[in-house]
């Protein structure tokens, strides 16, 4: 899965939720996720579990 693609996942998984609401939840700042969305930037292993649980994508769908 390239960044683009992890990146659309997470923007259509958030769905109607915000930006803000999504990345507090998930511990991580609003502009880090639209730069994960935007496939913007490096993000960690960490950072990915979090954001796909908060927005209930399988894990296993991250790459390693």
């Amino acid at each position: 899965m390239t960044p683009e693609q992890l990146g659309a996942v997470i923007r259509k998984a958030r769905g109607k939720r915000s930006q803000r609401s999504v990345a507090k939840a998930a511990g991580i700042s609003r502009h880090q996720l639209v730069a994960i969305e935007q496939a913007s930037t490096n993000y960690t292993r960490i950072t990915l579990f979090a954001l796909a649980k908060e927005v209930g994508v399988d894990i296993k769908a991250i790459p390693k």
